[in-house]
Formats: structure tokens, sequence, C-alpha cells
């Protein structure tokens, strides 16, 4: 499929969701998520081949296939992390570890 047409199912997928939100939220969300899926599975060739090309690097470079799904989980994680909040109009945290107003702790008087 094209991308265009991708981006296209994105769009009326998106307009559909504003209109059907104002009279039913759960409908609306119920086909971003459905239209989410379907876009995954479209898009499975082109994610096949950028693993195909990822695992044809990592043995040229004599890296361990172990160690390539750790590193690839860890940033899967992090882009997760990053985008997720943001998308779903939750808070970002505050980095790890916070800080600290040690003199606030401290103060005895």
């Amino acid at each position: 499929m094209d991308i265009l047409q991708i981006v296209g199912l994105g769009l009326v997928v998106c307009i559909l969701a504003i209109i059907l939100r104002q009279q039913k939220p759960p409908m609306a969300t119920l086909l971003t998520m459905t239209a989410g899926v379907i876009i995954f599975f479209i898009m499975m060739p082109q994610i096949t081949g950028v693993f195909t090309v990822l695992r044809d690097l990592a043995s040229q470079a004599n890296v361990s296939m172990i160690y390539m799904g750790t590193i690839l989980k860890i940033v899967g994680i992090a882009i997760l992390r990053t985008l997720v909040p943001k998308s779903a109009g939750m808070p970002v945290r505050t980095p790890w570890p916070p800080r600290l107003s040690l003199r606030r702790k401290l103060s005895f008087w």
C-alpha cells in the first residue's frame, strides 16, 4: 500500500474520531485503536525490512543478536516513554532521579 493511502486512512480516521468523540467517546477510542492496528499490519513488510537490515549490519559488525535484541528493546522503551505521555495528554514526569532540595529537608530551625 502506498504511503499516501496510509496517511489518507490516518487522516480520515482522525477526522471521524474527532466527530465521534463528541457523541460516543468509547467508540472514538475503539476506532483509533483499530485503525492503529490496521496501519501496523499494513506496515509489517517495511518493518520486517528494517529489522533485516539491522540484522545484516549486526552480523557485519560481529555483534551478537542477543545484544541487538537488548539494544532494540531499550530503544523501543525509550521511544514509548517519550511519545506516549505526550500523545495521551498525560503530564510529562520530571527526569529521574528527582532533584532534591537538601537544605529544605535538613533544616532544623
